[in-house]
């Protein structure tokens, strides 16, 4: 059983917002992830399942700054309160 302050204290560490990756195979581009959004909150428990080729691990990539998205943001905030960093594909990969 949760207590509600437990829950009102929550706080998202990982919000991604319309995130898409595409890789480009010779003259053909291969897309990967589709305007992916999503919020993972603080003591979350989350699983990424699906078959093979469907995007799993360059989830897995992108969040954990592997990989950039070819569009889309994704925000990251630490639990012990610094600033929040916005990682726009245009920033912290080029």
């Amino acid at each position: 059983m949760r207590h509600e302050r437990f829950e009102e204290d929550m706080m998202a560490l990982v919000e991604i917002d319309n995130i898409s990756k595409n890789y480009q195979m010779g003259e053909v581009q291969v897309p990967a992830l589709r305007n992916i959004t999503l919020s993972i909150e603080e003591a979350a428990f989350v699983s990424f399942v699906g078959p093979s080729g469907s995007g799993k691990t360059t989830m897995l990539n992108i969040i954990g700054c592997l990989d950039k998205p070819t569009e889309g943001n994704i925000t990251m905030t630490a639990n012990n309160g610094w600033i929040p960093a916005n990682l726009h594909s245009q920033s912290l990969w080029d």
